[in-house]
């Protein structure tokens, strides 16, 4: 007798917490503070502002950005060098998988080194 197969993840779910990250993300808020990022003249310049405002609660506060409860904004890397400043998170409802939008630093893609 063959089991039934059964996901090990629930697409609705992801595809209802993937929109509230995109509604999040759609804000004029975050489109805004997005912007200001990417004017930045360098990787150095952004990294700086991501530490200082993005992720910062009370820089978040004073440009309006209200990041919705579940929601994290956090830094993110990643040893093979891309180009990721950030990302938006929100675990699922068992608590160790999540949906993440990162955000990478906007340059030529032939200077992305794979390792």
């Amino acid at each position: 007798m063959e089991k039934e197969y059964s996901p090990l993840l629930d697409k609705n779910e992801m595809l209802a917490v993937l929109g509230e990250i995109n509604q999040f993300t759609e804000t004029e808020e975050f489109k805004s503070l997005v912007d200001e990022l990417k004017n930045l003249p360098d990787r150095n310049s952004k990294y700086e502002f991501v530490r200082n405002v993005v992720i910062n609660k009370e820089e978040q506060i004073k440009r309006g950005l209200i990041v919705p409860e579940g929601i994290l904004v956090q830094r993110s890397y990643f040893v093979d060098d891309r180009p990721t400043l950030f990302c938006v998170v929100k675990y699922l409802k068992d608590g160790k998988r999540k949906m993440t939008i990162t955000f990478d630093d906007d340059f030529p893609k032939e200077t992305y080194t794979k390792n």
